[in-house]
């Protein structure tokens, strides 16, 4: 049962609103702060653990995994992901929840080489010798899922996700080499001209309906860190954006580049169409 603060009439679970007075029950808790959000989750998992934890001391195996998971950690914040919790010696990530950015999907794949990177330097020297080598498993998908702070009280889960994402994600890993990267194809779709990669054909994954082509991130390219040189794939000029486009493609026919250079850098809309105009084959026309 919740009390209510108000009036102190008591209301079974999971009610968010006061049978007798209609005030909010336990304000902040429940289902009411879960929402919908497009994301990208990225799974990655310590690769031979249980061979390790059975050639060396179990404090030493403990202290391998904090170093891993520090690693993961330190990436995940440089990188702008959510860590969302580690699952023994697995761990997920969310890019684009909390806190949306116009790169989450780039950067889950560039999180995803530096947790990779910072494996491959990862000293174990003092725990002797041992046949085990550091290498972690990443895989990347992206698409809608529910994600928030989820139950009641004791049984509240914050900060989770739930969905078909972070499943897929986990089988993704699975596919991955050792120090690899594999990338689902929705994910590829929407950061390819982004990324040097390898297709790795479609895969038939545990508890899936249809295969799914996956692809292994052989690296992030450089050339294009300048937000403004970023082509975004689009079918289409921006919808909704009559009046803002027509005024940069009149900008960029009387060469004011200063124009595209004013538009807010949040705004994926008209940036779309300010990028295409360093090539003039792809402008586009005005639109009525």
């Amino acid at each position: 049962m919740i009390r209510c603060a108000v009036c102190g009439t008591e209301n079974p679970r999971p009610m968010r609103l006061c049978g007798n007075c209609g005030s909010a029950l336990q304000p902040g808790e429940g289902h009411g702060l879960a929402e919908r959000r497009h994301v990208t989750v990225l799974f990655c998992d310590l690769v031979a653990s249980t061979s390790l934890s059975q050639e060396i001391d179990p404090e030493d195996f403990g202290e391998i995994l904090v170093r891993y998971r520090n690693i993961v950690a330190e990436s995940a914040e440089r990188h702008g992901g959510h860590l969302t919790r580690f699952y023994g010696d697995g761990a997920m990530l969310c890019f684009g929840y909390p806190t949306a950015h116009e790169d989450d999907t780039v950067n889950a794949v560039r999180c995803g080489h530096h947790i990779v990177d910072a494996m491959k330097s990862l000293d174990y020297s003092q725990f002797g010798p041992v046949t085990w080598t550091p290498a972690a498993r990443v895989g990347i998908h992206t698409g809608l899922t529910l994600v928030g702070d989820l139950g009641f009280g004791e049984l509240k889960d914050r900060g989770n996700l739930i969905g078909e994402v972070p499943n897929l994600a986990a089988r993704i890993q699975q596919q991955a080499p050792r120090n690899g990267i594999v990338i689902s194809s929705f994910t590829h779709r929407l950061i390819e001209s982004r990324i040097d990669c390898r297709p790795l054909g479609s895969v038939q994954l545990s508890g899936t309906r249809e295969p799914i082509a996956l692809f292994e991130s052989l690296g992030v390219r450089t050339d294009l860190d300048d937000p403004l040189q970023v082509r975004v794939a689009v079918a289409g000029p921006p919808i909704g954006r009559d009046a803002e486009y027509n005024l940069i493609v009149t900008g960029a026919r009387g060469k004011r580049p200063a124009v595209d250079r004013s538009l807010p850098p949040g705004n994926v809309g008209q940036r779309t169409a300010s990028n295409r105009f360093d090539d003039p084959a792809r402008a586009w026309p005005l639109r009525p």
